[in-house]
């Protein structure tokens, strides 16, 4: 079983005053890093494994659904 990604390496380094310092967009690009670290940082589905993601940003923290697997 994979670990969660906030349990990695690079996320163990980030300190939360590096994150609070860091504009909202720059939180979400090494977010974005940390989560899909094959991919560079480009969303996949967790459904269908598409890489054809949309953003959707939402107040209940899911940001994105693949356009394959059903949820568009």
């Amino acid at each position: 079983m994979a670990q969660h990604f906030l349990l990695s390496a690079d996320a163990r380094s980030l300190s939360a005053a590096k994150i609070m310092r860091m504009s909202d967009s720059g939180v979400e690009a090494v977010f974005l890093r940390l989560r899909w670290p094959e991919t560079d940082g480009k969303p996949v589905c967790p459904d269908c494994g598409c890489t054809t993601c949309y953003a959707c940003s939402r107040p209940s923290g899911q940001l994105r659904r693949g356009s394959n697997s059903g949820y568009t």
